[in-house]
């Protein structure tokens, strides 16, 4: 009797074009895993459009292609519980509702729950703030419990709730994107191991008005979130420039923080944290420290603030420029110094008596400095624990010698 064989073919990644008038929705539900969606010119006013499978959606053209919520409190594209995702070249705006969450989920632009291998690139997010009421005024991007999920090259304006939101995800990068006007600009709840390189943060969501530092809430926020780098990015005219919150171990490189009320604030047990290669200038505070020990600031120049580093735990600040030859003002230490003023536990020689200027090698040489300091470390222990364990092989071969011989019965002791 002929045996029947069924072979299961997967059917070969295609493109699936979207035009105006056409459904976004449809074509997202019956795209196979694989599949790239090329949305072409037009306004789609679509909510909800879940993806939960491996798909590219990519926009003909940017500004020409765009999904817009109308305010109507929904999800924009909402990535769930999938990998290798990506989305790029589309406008997205008037999406989420402030405060309102579903299942624990901001409503958002683009969120991406559960998920890994997210890429989010050359995109345009925004919120039209002349909607009544609390409509379109969620954030923009949010992801949550998810892992390696990049978000590269976009502009993000206008969101009432934070810009871009990382909660509870590990090993993400945000990088080379342009957030204004928002209330916050980047915040990481309970995240660790993301990178935010390149970003530019600048202005407020609300009016002007009488506000001189036009602020942000805060330009980046870490809160319960460690093992991060935020490295090469600028933050003007904002309340807070970087805020730690019970976030311990990360670092700060090659950053700009200009015209806050507090330039970068560590409170509530954020320690261990280090700043490296970073102008602080023209804040009401630079750098402002409570509650938290082990704070690192090295290499920056730090000057035209009213307060250079305010502080009741001790801090090391040695090796900064601040802003005068004859170094910070201390009230004991250095009552001749011309520079920013510093609190009594600030740890600030030697001083810088130059602008500091960053250059490869002089990271290079710092990384090389630390590495040395390791291998010495290394080496320090390596050669004691040589040095002791010859010492008990010494002192074995001398006990295996050693051989006690009683006295003979009838011998004077």
């Amino acid at each position: 009797m002929p045996i029947l064989q069924v072979a299961f073919v997967q059917a070969s990644p295609k493109e699936i074009h979207v035009y105006s008038g056409q459904s976004l929705y449809t074509a997202v539900s019956n795209a196979m895993p694989g599949d790239t969606i090329v949305i072409h010119e037009g306004i789609y006013c679509e909510n909800y459009l879940i993806v939960r499978k491996p798909l590219k959606i990519i926009g003909a053209d940017r500004d020409r292609v765009i999904l817009d919520g109308k305010g109507l409190g929904g999800f924009g594209i909402y990535v769930i519980g999938t990998k290798n995702v990506e989305i790029a070249n589309l406008t997205i705006r008037n999406f989420g509702v402030d405060n309102i969450a579903i299942s624990g989920y901001r409503i958002s632009g683009i969120s991406i729950v559960n998920s890994e291998n997210i890429l989010v690139r050359n995109c345009h997010l925004y919120n039209d703030t002349s909607m009544s009421a609390d409509l379109a005024r969620g954030s923009t991007i949010g992801v949550y419990s998810s892992s390696n999920v990049t978000i590269v090259n976009c502009i993000i304006h206008r969101s009432e709730c934070e810009a871009v939101g990382i909660f509870s995800s590990s090993k993400c990068l945000v990088a080379n994107c342009e957030i204004s006007r928002s209330s916050v600009g980047i915040v990481l709840p309970s995240s660790t191991e993301t990178t935010i390189m390149n970003c530019s943060i600048t202005d407020y969501y609300l009016p002007l008005g009488e506000n001189p530092f036009h602020g942000v809430e805060a330009g980046i926020q870490l809160v319960g979130s460690k093992n991060n780098l935020i490295t090469g990015c600028s933050i003007y005219r904002s309340m807070i420039g970087l805020v730690f919150d019970r976030s311990p171990n990360n670092t700060v490189k090659g950053c700009c923080v200009n015209k806050t009320l507090y330039g970068i604030q560590f409170f509530y047990n954020s320690s261990d944290n280090t700043v490296l290669f970073c102008n602080l200038l023209n804040n009401s505070k630079a750098i402002e420290v409570y509650w938290s020990q082990g704070i690192n600031v090295h290499y920056s120049n730090i000057y035209g603030n009213r307060h250079g580093v305010k502080s009741g735990t001790m801090v090391n600040a040695t090796h900064n420029w601040w802003g005068d030859p004859s170094g910070p003002y201390h009230e004991s230490k250095n009552q001749k110094g011309k520079g920013d003023k510093i609190d009594a536990d600030v740890l600030f020689e030697p001083w810088l008596t130059s602008p500091f200027e960053k250059t490869r090698e002089t990271e290079n040489n710092f990384s090389t400095i630390m590495g040395m300091i390791t291998i010495i470390i290394f080496v320090a222990i390596t050669l004691v624990a040589v040095a002791f364990s010859a010492f008990l092989k010494k002192s074995e071969r001398a006990l295996s010698s050693f051989h006690y011989q009683a006295p003979s019965s009838g011998s004077s002791p």
